[in-house]
This record gives structure tokens, C-alpha cells and sequence, in this order.
């Protein structure tokens, strides 16, 4: 019996991939990153968009800031 993926699976693969696009220079330095944008190219919800983006402002490839439309 396979399990449906939960929402820390989508934020760790969502996280996996905006980091290698990051790393392998896909994303310039100074790119805006639009969760909502991010949602729609990888076909998830906002919110593991949010959790990806909090580990990577942790690890310090992105620089959130909030508010900012």
C-alpha cells in the first residue's frame, strides 16, 4: 500500500528543487521568488512553497522578506 505524499514531502521536494536551480545557477542572485509563482511551476499549494522557503532562508540561499508584493 503505497501512502499519499503529505505536505512536509511536497516542502522538501519543492525545497530540493528551487536549491539545485539555485546551486546550478538557474536562479541569478536578486531573482524574486513569488510563492505563488513557485506554486503554479511545480503544481503544489502555497504553504510547502512557504516551508521550502523558510529552510532555504535558514540555509541562507534565499533572503525573505516579508510583506513585500
Amino acid at each position: 500500500m503505497t501512502r499519499r505524499p503529505t505536505k512536509g514531502d511536497r516542502a522538501l521536494e519543492v525545497y530540493g528543487r528551487l536549491r539545485d536551480l539555485i546551486v546550478r545557477g538557474q536562479l541569478a542572485p536578486g531573482t524574486r521568488l513569488i510563492e505563488m509563482d513557485i506554486a503554479d511551476r511545480f503544481h503544489v499549494s502555497r504553504t510547502p512553497v512557504r516551508g521550502a522557503l523558510q529552510r532555504l532562508a535558514q540555509e541562507g540561499y534565499v533572503v525573505v522578506t516579508p510583506g513585500k508584493r
